[in-house]
């Protein structure tokens, strides 16, 4: 069972997400700012995180930066915000707007970013 965390500190999203994540069969991690995020990231065994940029602490693009710091293993990382532009560091493997995006979509894109790539032919 995938182990998401949502890093996000608007608390009725991180809740919903939370509970929609279980629901669907994932153990669910989150955190109300980036700060707490990077703890959890590097303290547990994250599968992948959904990541809000505009946080207090430690923002979405410096929780990236640290976390590449920290982690020599890559964990994909999906970003919700409501920035239409914004110049994202390097690891960011998606970027969902969340005015636009329903927690059905975000799973879906989910459990593509963690099932494995078509195996190689022998």
């Amino acid at each position: 069972m995938p182990t998401i965390l949502i890093i996000e500190d608007d608390p009725v999203l991180n809740k919903t997400l939370s509970e929609e994540f279980a629901a669907a069969g994932f153990t669910t991690l989150s955190a109300p700012d980036g700060e707490a995020g990077l703890a959890l990231a590097t303290e547990k065994n994250v599968d992948l995180i959904i990541l809000d940029i505009l946080m207090p602490k430690l923002d979405g693009i410096e929780f990236v930066y640290h976390l590449k710091q920290t982690l020599t293993r890559k964990i994909p990382i999906i970003v919700l915000t409501n920035l239409d532009t914004v110049a994202l560091p390097e690891g960011i493997d998606h970027v969902l707007l969340k005015a636009n995006t329903d927690p059905e979509t975000i799973i879906r894109l989910a459990k593509e970013k963690l099932s494995p790539g078509p195996s190689p032919s022998a």
